[in-house]
């Protein structure tokens, strides 16, 4: 419940949140704290799908049409988090978002199109996505599929 009320506290804003620096110079014994913040875009064909949905816990998102395409653009940014591990930075991976790190996974059933989001919680890493804008073709539906903190937190046990 506390972590649900930082976590939606942190998106509450409708612009990005600000991120400092990366800090993994924690002195021993409190563990290892890193942030990294990235924007990615995400091109997905459409196939014959005409209803896209997008699941996510994104508190900000947006949709824009425009002319006949074969595909949607994602424009995705996200915020991989490490708070209070005991080990090494190594370890723990506190690395940047890789490139395609915040895309989402296709999953196509009859004419619909479901992209799930790549946000995660489990222990001390975390990864969310502030904010979500598409950009799909005329007579395309999109649909977001919002995600509850704890429904996200729950992928990590299907």
């Amino acid at each position: 419940m506390i972590r649900s009320l930082l976590v939606a506290t942190l998106f509450a804003s409708a612009a990005p949140p600000e991120v400092p620096a990366p800090d993994v110079s924690a002195p021993y014994g409190m563990g290892i704290h890193f942030d990294d913040t990235a924007t990615q875009v995400q091109r997905v064909p459409l196939g014959q799908s005409r209803r896209v949905v997008i699941e996510c816990f994104c508190p900000v998102t947006a949709v824009k049409h425009f002319g006949a395409r074969d595909e949607i653009t994602l424009t995705i940014t996200g915020r991989y988090s490490i708070s209070g591990y005991h080990g090494s930075r190594e370890d723990a991976g506190a690395e940047p978002i890789p490139r395609g790190g915040l895309h989402f996974r296709k999953q196509e059933s009859g004419g619909s199109l479901r992209l799930v989001s790549s946000e995660f919680h489990y222990i001390h890493h975390s990864m969310y996505l502030s904010e979500v804008n598409v950009r799909a073709p005329e007579g395309v539906e999109v649909v977001f599929d919002k995600q509850s903190l704890d429904q996200i937190e729950e992928r990590n046990n299907r």
